[in-house]
């Protein structure tokens, strides 16, 4: 990714929802059932040995609750796509990206996923001082395919590979976001990869 390439304008800092449930990253869901005192000691170990897990272990799903703390994101604007930085937690500084084998989306230091953010049939390039955006569908430029939340019994993750096919799918059974957005329209201090990165680029 080439930094003259980013422009800031219509970059933002947000959140994600789907069906009123905050995304976040598995890790994080893990910490927050370690807080609670519900669990068995069994559950509780399954939880720690996870969190000691790769990044496959670290993967994009959904909070066990609504009121849970959403994952913070900034959406870095490169023409009319964007690639996502995890903005905080124990993914701080990393891009989510589905450019591996199994096709899940996780955060990586490098090859990070672009994606188009589509209303409808219609391409979204951010442009609104800090306005959510709803039923929006992220499609992969590498499979032109949407992003899906597969999965069950509350274990879920996103990819935009559903059972074994990569497909553009526009769009009647993908994943609608709700995009919350915090604020737009300039840089971030955000640790990459550990080292404090502010993104610059032309406007």
């Amino acid at each position: 990714m080439e930094q003259s390439e980013l422009n800031l304008k219509h970059s933002f800092l947000a959140t994600l929802e789907f069906e009123g449930k905050p995304v976040v990253m598995n890790f994080e869901r893990m910490k927050k059932r370690l807080e609670n005192d519900r669990y068995s000691v069994r559950e509780r170990t399954e939880f720690e040995l996870i969190l000691r897990g790769d990044k496959y272990s670290n993967y994009l799903t959904l909070a066990d609750k609504e009121r849970h703390e959403p994952q913070l994101f900034y959406f870095e604007c490169l023409g009319d796509k964007y690639t996502i930085l995890v903005a905080e937690g124990s993914a701080q500084g990393f891009y989510l990206s589905m450019e591996g084998s199994e096709r899940v989306c996780v955060p990586v230091g490098e090859d990070p996923t672009m994606f188009r953010l589509y209303d409808g049939h219609k391409v979204v390039v951010y442009d609104r001082p800090d306005v959510d955006l709803f039923g929006i569908h992220l499609v992969s430029w590498s499979t032109k395919s949407s992003v899906f939340k597969l999965g069950e019994r509350g274990d879920y993750y996103f990819s935009d590979s559903k059972e074994g096919r990569s497909e553009f799918a526009l769009f009647p059974d993908s994943t609608e976001f709700a995009v919350r957005v915090i604020s737009s329209g300039h840089g971030h201090s955000i640790e990459r990869n550990g080292i404090p990165h502010l993104p610059t680029a032309n406007n």
